[in-house]
């Protein structure tokens, strides 16, 4: 959270290193907002809608849904519905953009907590069609108590991920990068590891020919099990 890639500096949009979707256009915020509000209004939950976002980054796509659902949420509703919004994020430099996002005049100083991955909930603010703002460092600090739309857009590819392949001789090894102090380069390595011990004995994985390549992320399907239980318990959808 504090030495990684996307801490250290403004990585998406025109200035940084890639550009996403929501930073070119509103319209995927508005696609996903209408197919909220119409799962919503199917599904005949209460009108308050509630959104949680992983990975917010700039908040680009969450104010174009909140947005959005504050312009047409009435047609649906036949009145304005009320707006909750939750953002998991632990990135100072993407939470220093997306507060100007959603509150622009309405925030008077800073109001960020020093340690932010030691804080579950580290802000909270009324602002965009009147829309309550929360900042949590944390899925599982996010409270579960109203159905819920989650978004992960590009979230996934975010995480972490263990790389292996299956050779001839060794069964499945794991890649690796390694680094070379003399020279200060990185480069890649393989390893016989717990991990690849492990598909060894899988007995699904027997048939693939030698040379394929697999990537599993721990973290990710963790995630995945959490919203999962999650909507079980208090209903909702999530859109990847």
């Amino acid at each position: 959270p504090l030495h990684g890639y996307y801490p250290q500096a403004a990585r998406i949009g025109h200035k940084g290193d890639f550009i996403t979707a929501p930073e070119l256009t509103p319209v995927f915020g508005e696609i996903i907002a209408a197919w909220s509000l119409l799962y919503w209004q199917q599904a005949k939950l209460s009108n308050h809608i509630h959104i949680a976002e992983l990975g917010p980054g700039t908040g680009s796509l969450m104010r174009d849904i909140v947005d959005t659902i504050g312009i047409i949420g009435p047609a649906f509703f036949g009145k304005p519905p009320k707006l909750s919004a939750s953002m998991v994020e632990i990135s100072e430099q993407f939470y220093s953009g997306a507060r100007k996002t959603f509150y622009v005049e309405l925030i008077k100083k800073r109001s960020l907590l020093n340690k932010i991955s030691q804080n579950s909930n580290y802000l909270s603010r009324v602002g965009l069609h009147k829309c309550r703002f929360n900042w949590y460092s944390l899925l599982d600090n996010v409270p579960n108590d109203k159905p819920t739309m989650y978004i992960l857009n590009e979230f996934f590819d975010a995480l972490p991920v263990n790389q292996f392949e299956k050779t001839k001789d060794r069964g499945w090894i794991e890649i690796m990068i390694d680094v070379d102090a003399d020279v200060d380069k990185l480069f890649y390595t393989t390893y016989k590891t717990g991990k690849s011990m492990v598909l060894d004995h899988d007995k699904d994985l027997e048939s693939l020919p030698v040379g394929t390549q697999l990537e599993k992320s721990p973290i990710s399907e963790d995630i995945v099990r959490t919203l999962v239980k999650r909507i079980a318990e208090v209903e909702g959808s999530f859109d990847n």
